[in-house]
């Protein structure tokens, strides 16, 4: 399992918010909430890489 988020806390660690294992992820918060879009960005281009993997010729763009 890899962390992929953190929250900065006030306990002697930063409490994780966030992990992926192959192709699944899991949060303890809403990204759709926030006004970063870093989250999402991050998303898509999990799904770019699963797409151009599957098809070679069919790569997604995740740029706004």
């Amino acid at each position: 399992m890899t962390i992929v988020g953190l929250a900065p806390s006030e306990a002697p660690r930063d409490v994780i918010v966030a992990v992926r294992q192959g192709h699944l992820m899991a949060t303890a918060f809403h990204p759709e909430y926030t006004n970063d879009p870093s989250w999402h960005q991050y998303f898509l281009s999990i799904v770019a890489e699963a797409n151009a993997a599957r098809q070679p010729d069919a790569a997604i763009s995740t740029s706004a």
